[in-house]
């Protein structure tokens, strides 16, 4: 296991979320995923 310094991952988060979001991407909870009704295609 890998026990390094994390603090360049965690500082390039908010710029990576926003660019998520911009491609129309949406964070949700799990709670909030569970609620989604699923839909399967045949």
């Amino acid at each position: 296991m890998y026990d390094g310094d994390r603090r360049q991952t965690v500082a390039s988060l908010p710029r990576e979320i926003d660019y998520l979001r911009s491609q129309g991407y949406r964070f949700v909870t799990v709670s909030q995923l569970l609620g989604y009704p699923l839909k399967y295609k045949k």
